[in-house]
């Protein structure tokens, strides 16, 4: 992986305030209300309509980006069951066990620097594991999901998944859950996907403005210290930060290709190929012209099929 320094996106934790909700709508004993009125803005539980066989999407839609953070754990009878993990396993585990349920496109832990904002769908997971005397086990998960930067309706959703015998069977079905409802062309998918086509639309214009300036806008100071240090991140190979500092750059200047390019690479290497198309396709509506454009489109056709190999 080439990383070229030139002359010419979100923090890596979690909003405070989503966490602060998503706690609240668990509850202190991590039950989930039984039924919803469907007003905006309140949760909407998943029910049996998402819980059977994986959907098919629509032809030719991409699917969304999901984050799972590590959410809790309670696992009080571990020592009944010498199969079962610690608690920190199944926290670091959630996501890869989501994606056992479903071909999600992109679906991630929310650890490690992964920036949530960028998610679509962000998964708050509550697993509660019991261990009966003689040594059976039956999990149990709420899983809250909160729309990224969307506040209409559904915009906050609970999967619950109850009497299951393993986390990953529990794990795995609700993941199956949120798959189904955001399958592409049902009326969530569609709801999420009009705010990225506006997201899209606002960096057309973005693009267009940098592609007809005869004079490109000064490097701002504050976009440079991010670059610096993504620069820096690289070669301490802390790939993770040095995507999110790249990404703090961009925030600043939204115009600046190589930061686009370099940014895709990252997500390119690290196995996020959903996030790194998207920025190599800004990189290219950017400079359309530039003398590795057709390298640069290569590497989308490259991890469009890498992406669909995770499916």
């Amino acid at each position: 992986m080439i990383f070229r320094p030139r002359c010419h996106l979100l923090s890596s934790s979690v909003p405070v305030l989503l966490v602060t909700v998503l706690l609240f709508l668990i509850g202190i004993n991590g039950c989930a209300p039984k039924s919803v009125n469907g007003a905006d803005g309140t949760p909407r539980i998943l029910g049996s309509e998402f819980d059977g066989p994986v959907r098919t999407g629509a032809p030719g839609k991409s699917q969304l980006s999901f984050c799972v953070l590590p959410g809790t754990v309670t696992n009080p009878y571990r020592s009944r069951n010498a199969s079962l993990k610690d608690d920190a396993y199944y926290k670091s585990h959630i996501a890869e066990f989501a994606s056992l349920g479903a071909p999600f496109e992109s679906i991630e832990a929310a650890g490690d620097g992964v920036d949530t904002r960028e998610c679509d769908i962000v998964l708050y997971p509550t697993v509660i594991i019991y261990v009966a005397p003689f040594g059976s086990i039956e999990s149990s998960i709420n899983m809250v999901g909160a729309v990224t930067g969307y506040s209409g309706p559904n915009s906050v959703l609970m999967a619950r998944v109850s009497n299951e015998k393993s986390v990953e069977a529990a794990a795995a079905r609700a993941g199956r859950i949120y798959y189904n409802a955001f399958v592409p062309g049902s009326p969530l998918y569609e709801q999420v996907a009009a705010k990225r086509g506006t997201d899209r639309e606002s960096f057309e214009a973005v693009a267009r403005r940098y592609r007809d300036a005869p004079v490109k806008p000064a490097f701002p100071e504050e976009a440079r210290r991010f670059k610096i240090q993504a620069e820096a991140a690289v070669a301490q190979k802390n790939f993770a930060a040095a995507a999110d500092r790249y990404n703090d750059a961009l925030k600043v200047a939204p115009w600046w290709p190589e930061g686009r390019f370099n940014r895709a690479l990252i997500l390119g290497e690290t196995g996020r190929y959903r996030k790194a198309i998207d920025e190599m396709k800004m990189y290219l509506a950017l400079v359309p012209e530039a003398l590795d454009a057709r390298a640069a489109q290569d590497k989308i056709y490259e991890w469009e099929a890498l992406a669909s190999q995770k499916r």
